[in-house]
This record gives structure tokens, C-alpha cells and sequence, in this order.
């Protein structure tokens, strides 16, 4: 209502903006607080109200205390007055107290400055505590960029039975866990699945033990080895490792060994919960330290022809996007070459960020989008494609 009020909100505010309910969308240029209250007072900043591209109807104050009109479909702080009420709670549990398993009511009476009165209640529901799920550190990223000729197709371990097809070059599989105990030996059993000949993969899995979210301490590397087949890797836990859940990262790249936090060019990685105990140790005769591999011949796969996949993929050339007529006053054509990813998306949004079109790609080496733009408004929009393999692509384009 005043200066002085509007000073007190914009320290409450820190910095950032609020809607404060005042609007012109019943009227344009006719600005009303959303109660009704007749206003006296305003405080806009410099060349606002502006009603930019005919749809700004909402007032925020912003973090020095001026007020401008937007849309009214931001994500937003916004100011509510209520009437100053007396409110004490009058049932339930005091302030601070835990609350039991099963059901509590608490009610609240509020009084006004007339000295009325009314109640309102609640239940608040405890349920007994579930078991929590296995969750580890979160951990730092690694994938192939590109798995379409080469991914990991199994992996097996204790309860962990999973084949898979290709996840393009990351999969997620921290659903799946198995306990394995400090000091017990173990096996894993690992297989590739080629789209067509087979190549030399380089193996590498590593075990979390001390739960920091990397793979670069000692003794956390189980395996590297290079091999076209399936492989059995035997191994020991170690009796000093961090007990509960952990991730085992499982890596298969072409070309060399993977680094644990490692994004590369040809390969797959997957990611699996294990969960490390202490109790109910046998004791075993087995003393190694170093895991052993035995590779599991399989005689329908054939050995590497010699080919190297730079030489197979010699002709691989990089994604693009054209768009025309530019400017364009109906009809917008965009020619897409060389889209290899599956979840390939174009999205053409306004200069706000407000997407008015989506669609998936095919994955193919050229194809065309043709786009009616005759019912958007003049002015400047953005067409991008984005995809998990792909550099994101962006072009600009004018509609008059």
C-alpha cells in the first residue's frame, strides 16, 4: 500500500523476485490486486508496464523492490497477506516431541481481533520403519559414447543374474545387488555381444571398498583383461574393505583399459550394487590376493577378423541440422544428417524458452522435418536436437 511496505517486502525477499498478485488480465492496462483492494501506490521500474509481446498480465516485485509485468508461467516466489490472526495449538503432541508409530491428531484454534473463533485438526500417520534400500555413494560418471557395434550383454555375481541389450553405453543396473563378505572369494562372469564381428574388448571391473565415490584406491580394481570372449573372474574381498552398500562399475572399452571415472569413444559401462558384511565368515584355504580369468570359449563366436573399428567406422561424419526458408513465413523445412542416436529430439521453443514442438528423430543418415509456422507470432525461435550420443545442435530461425 506505501512505500514503507514495499521497502519491508523487498528485504524479506533477499535478492529474489515475487508475483505480489497484482494483474491487468482482466483488463488490459487496468492493473487490480486479485482481492479487490483499491491501490494508491505503485513502484515500476524503468519502462515497465511493457506488456511485452502482448502477454505479460502479472506483477512481480523484484529484488531491489521494483515492479514489472511477465507471463504468469514462471516458476515463483510470490507475497500473500492474511489477516492477523491468534493461533495456538490446543491438542496433540507439545512442540518438539517425537512422534509415536500410529495416529496423532493435533488441532489448532485461531482467534481474530473481533474474538472469533475456529478450530481446525489434523492426523499426522507414522508408519513402522521399512528396510531401507541398498543406495551407495553417489559415484562419478562413466560411459561409451557409442555401443552400436559392441555391448556388455551379462553380467552374473551371487544374486545378480543380468542380461541385457544395448543400454547405449551406460547402464544403470543399481537396482540389482548381492552380499559378498570381507575376506570370501567370489566370482564373476561377464560376456560381450557384437552386432557384427567380434573385436579384442579391454575389460576392467572395480569394487567402491572405501565408499568415496571414485574407483582410484588401492586394491579397488578386481580385473583388467583383454579378451573377445566370455570371461569367469575369481577373486578375494578384502577383510579391511568398508561394510554396507557399494558400487561395482563394469567396463568394457575398445581399444584400451578404461579409467574408472572415464567418458570414451567405443564401449559400454554398467553399474551394480554390492553389499559388503562382516558376519558369518567361513574360513577359507585360499590366500590369493589377485584375481584370477578363464576365458569361457564360446565356438559360435568368431574370433576378431584384424579389422580395426576406426577402419569400420571410417565413414561415420558429424550430425546437422539446416533449416529454410530463413527468414520463413509458412511452411519451415529442416534437413537432419547422420542421426545414430535413438532418443534423437528436436524441439523448437520461443525466445523465452517455451517449447512449442517436440518430436523424436529416426536414426538414420538423412531425413527431413517440415514445420507449419504460419499460426506463431513474428519474431525469433530456436531449433535444437539433443540426444545421449549426440553434441547438441542449435539453430535460429525468424518467423514474419
Amino acid at each position: 500500500n506505501d512505500a514503507t511496505e514495499n521497502a519491508m517486502l523487498a528485504n524479506f525477499l533477499a535478492g529474489q523476485s515475487a508475483y505480489i498478485g497484482f494483474t491487468d488480465a482482466a483488463s488490459e492496462g487496468r492493473f487490480r490486486m486479485v482481492n479487490g483492494e483499491p491501490t494508491a501506490y505503485t513502484n515500476w521500474a524503468a519502462g515497465q508496464p511493457n506488456n511485452a509481446n502482448g502477454y505479460e498480465d502479472h506483477v512481480i516485485m523484484k529484488g531491489d523492490g521494483k515492479w514489472d509485468d511477465i507471463y504468469g508461467s514462471y516458476n515463483m516466489e510470490f507475497i500473500v497477506e492474511v489477516p492477523c490472526l491468534d493461533v495456538q495449538q490446543i491438542a496433540g503432541l507439545p512442540s518438539g516431541s517425537v512422534f509415536p508409530v500410529g495416529t496423532t491428531t493435533v488441532t489448532y484454534q485461531s482467534t481474530d481481533n473481533c474474538g472469533n473463533t475456529a478450530t481446525e485438526s489434523f492426523d499426522v500417520t507414522i508408519n513402522a520403519c521399512a528396510t531401507a534400500p541398498l543406495t551407495p555413494p553417489t559415484a562419478c560418471p562413466s560411459k561409451g559414447r557409442y555401443s552400436n557395434y559392441f555391448w556388455i550383454k551379462k553380467v552374473q555375481m551371487g544374486a545378480i543374474n543380468n542380461v541385457s541389450n544395448n543400454n547405449n553405453g551406460y547402464g544403470d543396473f543399481t537396482s540389482m545387488s548381492t552380499n559378498i563378505a570381507r575376506g570370501s572369494n567370489q566370482m564373476i562372469n561377464v560376456a560381450p555381444a557384437y552386432s557384427g564381428s567380434a573385436y579384442w574388448m579391454y575389460w576392467t571391473i572395480w569394487i567402491d571398498y572405501n565408499q568415496d565415490g571414485d574407483f582410484n584406491d588401492n586394491g579397488e580394481k578386481i580385473v583388467s583383461y583383454k579378451h573377445y570372449q566370455p570371461l569367469q573372474i575369481d577373486f578375494k574381498v578384502p577383510t579391511t574393505c568398508k561394510l554396507g552398500p557399494t558400487l561395482m562399475r563394469v567396463s568394457m572399452k575398445y581399444g584400451s583399459y578404461a579409467h574408472g571415472c572415464e567418458t570414451f569413444t567405443y564401449g559400454e559401462v554398467e553399474d551394480y550394487i554390492v553389499n559388503i558384511t562382516g558376519s558369518n565368515l567361513r574360513p577359507t584355504s585360499d590366500s590369493r590376493n589377485e584375481a584370477s580369468v578363464t576365458v569361457l570359449e564360446n565356438t559360435d563366436l568368431p574370433a576378431p577378423t584384424g579389422e580395426s573399428l576406426e577402419m569400420a567406422t571410417a565413414q561415420l561424419q558429424q550430425s546437422s541440422l539446416k533449416a529454410f526458408p530463413n527468414p520463413v513465413k509458412r511452411q519451415l523445412t529442416i534437413n537432419v544428417n547422420n542421426i545414430q542416436a535413438t532418443d534423437a529430439t528436436l524441439r523448437i521453443f520461443n525466445s523465452i524458452g517455451q517449447t512449442l514442438h517436440t518430436q523424436l528423430l529416426e536414426t538414420t543418415d538423412q531425413q527431413q522435418v517440415f514445420l507449419n509456422v504460419e499460426d506463431y507470432q513474428d519474431g525469433i525461435y530456436f531449433i535444437s536436437i539433443e540426444g545421449s550420443d549426440l553434441q547438441p545442435l542449435l539453430q535460429k530461425f525468424t518467423k514474419f
